[in-house]
């Protein structure tokens, strides 16, 4: 809640996008059933074949039911349609601490990884996966590669913010980068 339109017209200095879901979820609370943090989150943009872009979010909905029951740790994970690009879609993650991350991709079990072979194959691996992700070892290189498929592998480009450390936002903008 909160995030509207009169949210974004509040402060003019700031662009604001609103993206509608095509699919996922967002804990809203696991009566204390989820773990300690500290937490993990990424943010990219990722390609689609062309005509897949219904069975990336069918996909994608079936492999997130599954992450939902069993792995406590993921808080949420969405995949929104990009309003500039007709083949790409943002996906967001968050994830309670590193153990969820790596247990989101569990090859040990069967139905989880023929879920996640299904909605990968919807990408365009031919095109780098690029985005953000906010760890609190960003150097860990499982979070720099596919965990789903090794072979046809996406480039990859994430940038990584080590979790609290000062710079974890970046550089703030100066007025004149406002404006473009």
């Amino acid at each position: 809640g909160g995030w509207t339109e009169g949210l974004a017209a509040a402060n003019s200095s700031v662009t604001y996008r609103f993206h509608a879901p095509m699919a996922g979820f967002v804990k809203a609370d696991d009566a204390g059933l989820i773990p300690e943090g500290p937490p993990l989150f990424g943010f990219t943009k990722r390609y689609v074949k062309p005509g897949c872009m219904d069975d990336l979010a069918s996909s994608f909905q079936t492999a997130s039911d599954l992450w939902r029951v069993k792995v406590p740790g993921i808080l949420g994970a969405s995949v929104l349609r990009d309003p500039d690009h007709a083949d790409r879609v943002h996906d967001l993650r968050l994830f309670a601490n590193h153990d969820a991350y790596l247990k989101h991709t569990d090859k040990s079990d069967d139905a989880l990884t023929a879920a996640m072979g299904v909605w990968f194959a919807n990408y365009d691996t031919s095109r780098p996966f690029i985005g953000e992700i906010y760890a609190p070892d960003p150097n860990d290189e499982r979070l720099h590669k596919s965990s789903v498929t090794s072979s046809p592998a996406p480039p990859i480009g994430l940038t990584s913010f080590r979790l609290g450390a000062p710079e974890m936002l970046g550089p703030i903008p100066t007025g004149e980068q406002r404006k473009a």
